[in-house]
């Protein structure tokens, strides 16, 4: 499929290129860039436990390339990463970012347009601290090698000089490098009506579905055992065992009504609200009589009791020193089956985007509410996002910035726990023109992300701070 995708796309340019007969109509433009950097990460494991701090340094060098014509646009970049660490080495690695995409005229009336973007990244919250969350849910992840390909196509049509009518695919694919990670590919499309009710104020309906489907190995299916407390012993607690589901597949189908409204030439904002519905496949898990045994790993404690049930059949297991020590327990005489079910849901789905331009700096605000694919845990959660922003230029060669984005994902299960993770992140920076191709640029970043489970002992908080200086030069060839 991503292969398709891609040649697709490279034939699309090449026939695009080929309609325009006139060399001259091309305005190209292609500036290398290089980069070097030092970073301070003080969470550089994303751990919430066990911090480590270190510093890494960064060479990368960033090829973008465009083409313009009356009736097409052509876009190409390709950005790459080297990122070395000072003590632990064993984290070396690297960033690719590839992107090509096109846009083309067939008539006054009707466009077409179609791109591919791939990444293989290495940390999720460097991602989403570059403000690329498209396909996300803004949920902080331990270190993981993830490979992402997303392909869109648009196809727009002008019915009349007010209206127009558009239909959007997209593809998307991502691929993770550990086991406990789903990976999953997700194929959608949205049918939009715009309709400019004057020049300062449009309104658009929306229909919109998508389905998902998640995989990963049967052997991590321990690794979805939940734990809660029932009560007390002479001995210790009494721990209950259950399962979360293991998710299958996700439908998604949503319609809103919107409005986008030009106040002034300073002040501009985009909302909609609408409703949608989810069917969510799972496979219920539960343990089943078996000639093996089934190792299920833990945070108990040496004394707890854990009661389970095997066919039905109610049985105890105590948690000894050694399996305290190595964080897993046997369950003799037991297997892990699983049984095909759907869970459906509705909700309100809203979006608000502002923004306000001064004399030396822009503002945008946006707060929304849908549902999510959670491309790595697997299914969906309910999303609350709030994000921030502000550019100031203090000079001609002095400009600065101030960013948050908070995110509430709420996860609920039939069987295991309702989970909430709300995650916040600030960031500030100064970039500074010391000559008209050397920028220099110093920037901060506080991530801090809290986990509660339902029947948890404890909730889970995770805390990070970037703090990064570097240097690019950017090399004018074409422009």
């Amino acid at each position: 499929m991503k292969k398709f995708s891609i040649c697709f796309t490279i034939c699309m340019l090449l026939q695009a290129v080929t309609v325009i007969p006139s060399e001259a109509d091309w305005k190209r433009t292609f500036t290398p860039t290089v980069k070097l950097s030092t970073e301070y990460d003080s969470n550089i494991f994303n751990d919430r436990d066990n911090e480590v701090d270190d510093f890494n340094y960064q060479a990368g060098l960033r090829l973008p390339y465009s083409a313009e014509s009356p009736t097409t646009s052509i876009d190409f970049f390709y950005d790459f990463t080297q990122f070395m660490y000072s003590s632990e080495t064993d984290l070396d690695n690297s960033n690719h970012v590839l992107s090509l995409g096109a846009t083309h005229a067939l008539s006054p009336r009707l466009s077409v347009s179609l791109s591919d973007y791939f990444s293989q990244t290495e940390d999720i919250d460097r991602v989403f601290r570059s403000e690329s969350t498209e396909g996300e849910t803004g949920i902080l992840e331990e270190r993981d090698r993830r490979r992402a390909n997303r392909v869109n196509g648009t196809i727009q049509y002008q019915l009349t000089q007010r209206s127009s009518v558009s239909l959007n695919a997209v593809n998307n694919i991502f691929d993770h490098s550990r086991e406990d990670r789903y990976d999953s590919t997700a194929n959608g499309g949205t049918l939009t009506y715009n309709y400019a009710l004057s020049p300062r104020n449009t309104m658009f309906v929306s229909l919109t579905g998508r389905n998902a489907d998640f995989d990963r190995s049967d052997s991590q299916l321990p690794e979805n055992a939940t734990f809660s407390l029932l009560g007390t012993t002479p001995s210790g607690r009494l721990v209950g065992l259950g399962f979360e589901d293991e998710f299958d597949e996700t439908d998604y189908y949503g319609a809103w009504i919107g409005w986008t409204r030009r106040v002034s030439a300073t002040l501009e904002f985009t909302a909609y609200v609408g409703w949608r519905s989810t069917d969510e496949k799972v496979q219920r898990l539960f343990l089943v009589p078996s000639a093996g045994n089934t190792i299920i790993p833990h945070s108990l404690v040496a004394g707890d009791t854990l009661s389970y049930t095997v066919g039905g059949v109610p049985a105890s297991v105590a948690v000894s020193p050694a399996d305290q020590l190595s964080r897993t327990i046997t369950l003799p005489n037991a297997a892990i089956g699983t049984v095909d079910d759907s869970e459906d849901d509705t909700g309100l789905v809203y979006n608000m985007d502002i923004t306000k331009s001064f004399q030396r700096g822009r503002l945008t605000f946006n707060f929304s509410q849908d549902e999510r694919i959670r491309s790595a845990d697997g299914g969906t959660s309910e999303t609350q996002t709030y994000r921030a922003r502000y550019n100031h230029r203090f000079s001609p060669r002095l400009n600065g910035f101030l960013n948050a984005s908070f995110n509430i994902n709420k996860l609920e299960s039939d069987i295991g726990d309702d989970e909430d993770i709300d995650t916040l992140r600030t960031g500030a920076g100064l970039r500074y023109a010391v000559t008209r191709n050397l920028t220099g640029l110093l920037s901060w970043y506080h991530t801090e992300e809290k986990r509660e489970f339902e029947n948890a002992f404890r909730d889970f908080r995770t805390d990070r701070d970037v703090a990064s200086l570097g240097l690019t030069y950017a090399w004018p060839v074409l422009h």
